[in-house]
């Protein structure tokens, strides 16, 4: 993005330049289900600055099929961050934060989210998810007891993935993100520490 030396305009550049979601029925749809990026080592960025974080669980972005046998999805709740991953009709228990991410009502600064699923092993080896809160590890878990690297390597989707709310076999989840988001990106794999600091 290219700019003049002035910007004349009466909205503020995040509204500008971020998604404005109203916790209603917003939601981005990418057009793609990045069924091949999930099944495998994956990493996941944003920049999230939420207009109240204490309403009840609100989807960030997501995906799933029929009964979310095979999904990713990351939520707020209770002002914690979370993220569930499921692959191959496995159940996968979600990875919330120790602590609260985000205050009651509205954030007044944005805060870097980045979620990583790191496949360990092979077989019955489980895969680890990572969040990072403004690149700090703050929660690291393997999934469940389920979500083995084989598993993990079959996970397929057909339903578009979303940014803003969930999209649960081609319908929203009316749990939707109520704030701004900037700078979503997706990478197909798992990104480390240093990376993600060199991100924030």
């Amino acid at each position: 993005l290219g700019l003049a030396n002035t910007v004349s305009s009466s909205s503020t550049p995040e509204s500008k330049y971020s998604l404005n979601f109203d916790g209603a029925d917003d939601y981005l749809d990418t057009g793609d289900t990045f069924s091949t990026t999930f099944a495998g080592d994956f990493s996941i960025s944003m920049w999230l600055k939420p207009d109240d974080a204490g309403s009840g669980t609100q989807y960030i972005f997501g995906a799933g099929n029929a009964s979310l046998n095979d999904s990713v999805r990351a939520f707020i709740v209770s002002r914690k961050v979370g993220i569930v991953l499921e692959a191959h009709d496995s159940t996968a228990t979600r990875v919330d934060t120790d602590s609260t991410v985000f205050s009651s009502g509205a954030a007044t600064s944005w805060t870097h989210l980045a979620f990583v699923a790191n496949i360990t092993g092979t077989g019955t080896d489980k895969t680890t998810l990572l969040i990072y809160v403004n690149k700090v590890l703050v929660a690291q878990t393997y999934v469940g007891q389920d979500l083995t690297a084989a598993n993990h390597l079959q996970f397929s989707s057909d339903i578009n993935f979303i940014l803003g709310a969930l999209n649960n076999n081609g319908n929203t989840n009316s749990n939707s993100f109520d704030g701004n988001i900037a700078d979503f990106a997706i990478w197909n794999v798992a990104l480390d520490a240093d990376a993600v600091t060199a991100i924030y």
